[in-house]
């Protein structure tokens, strides 16, 4: 079947949030999705699979959430689409069909999703090098922000992040604020220096 919506006023990260609640909204939606994934696994040969997973939802207060939410949806691609079918196929009422059947993504869609999460892991990987319960982490952050910097305006420039560009542009102005204020501290200086 042909798609044929237009797809460029949608927004994937939204499409995936409401894949994510809509998963999590019932046990038998979750039912659904683990069932989906063994399924497959069995058509492999895999009689039970070691490890059955459920979508994640970000939020707002945690740093990473919406990485983490992209990753788990871009690595579950093929369960998320087979998902929003088979919830499709299950409801009787037509209306309810053609919102569920409208949260599929569409290939472009896939790709830029698959693009933003990207660029994100880029934003994850420089939290995480400054985030430890155990040790102190300052010293990595002047680096972590100088890596983030290249990485993100490398990719600004690129086609293939077009419509991310303005995000981009803005991402990279406010790492430059935070780069300029540590100029103002000895604290990361001190931090990077070793001791004798």
């Amino acid at each position: 079947m042909l798609d044929t919506r237009a797809n460029d006023d949608r927004d994937e990260l939204g499409l995936l949030r409401a894949i994510a609640v809509k998963e999590q909204s019932s046990s038998q939606c979750k039912s659904l999705f683990k069932e989906i994934q063994i399924r497959d696994a069995m058509k492999y040969g895999v009689e039970k699979p070691s490890k059955v997973i459920q979508l994640v939802l970000d939020m707002k207060v945690r740093w990473g959430s919406t990485y983490v939410m992209l990753y788990r949806a871009i690595s579950l691609r093929p369960h998320v689409n087979m998902f929003i079918y088979e919830l499709g196929i299950k409801e009787d009422n037509l209306e309810k069909t053609a919102k569920i059947h409208a949260l599929k993504l569409t290939e472009k869609e896939w790709e830029r999703a698959g693009n933003f999460c990207s660029l994100l892991s880029h934003a994850d990987k420089a939290q995480q090098s400054f985030s430890s319960a155990h040790l102190p982490t300052l010293f990595n952050a002047i680096p972590a922000i100088e890596i983030l910097h290249s990485a993100w305006t490398t990719r600004a420039s690129n086609s293939k992040y077009a419509s991310f560009k303005p995000a981009l542009q803005a991402a990279t102005e406010k790492l430059n604020a935070y780069y300029e204020k540590t100029a103002d501290s000895n604290a990361h200086i001190i931090a990077m220096g070793t001791v004798s």
